[in-house]
């Protein structure tokens, strides 16, 4: 630099402190954070890994097959309960079996309907787009 023998530009200070121009110290802390990203996400991997090899965590895929099989046998007892009453308990009026029945219906239709709006879609790793809760209320039948 020209003029003052003690005044220095950015350029040369920072290649001074630094080894280098400002522009590759940028493009060197780049580098650096892009390495600790990549560490960060290697440990989370790691860490879920684990977890799932312990047992604290299961695949979203077995979890919605798990909950979707529950629920269908959930809905089949519900169905069948109505019927099952009329048999165990004869001498109760037909309008109370009635009663029992629609308040079963609505139930039925109640759960299948909180189910449904109780979650968007879930992205899983599987890419399936669909959620447990999702595939539940179908099950049940909403």
């Amino acid at each position: 630099m020209r003029g003052n023998p003690n005044l220095y530009s950015a350029e040369v200070v920072a290649r001074v402190m630094l080894g280098s121009t400002a522009e590759e110290a940028n493009e060197r802390l780049d580098l650096d954070q892009e390495r600790a990203r990549q560490a960060k996400a290697s440990a989370d991997k790691l860490e879920l890994e684990n977890a799932l090899r312990r047992g604290e965590v299961a695949p979203m895929n077995f979890m919605s097959d798990e909950i979707t099989q529950y629920t269908r046998q959930l809905a089949a007892f519900l169905d069948g309960l109505g019927p099952n009453m009329r048999r165990i308990l004869p001498h109760l009026a037909e309008t109370d079996h009635a009663r029992v029945d629609a308040h079963l219906i609505h139930e039925r239709s109640r759960l299948s309907t909180r189910l449904a709006s109780a979650s968007e879609p879930v992205e899983t790793d599987q890419g399936s787009g669909r959620g447990a809760v999702n595939s539940t209320a179908e099950a049940i039948g909403g």
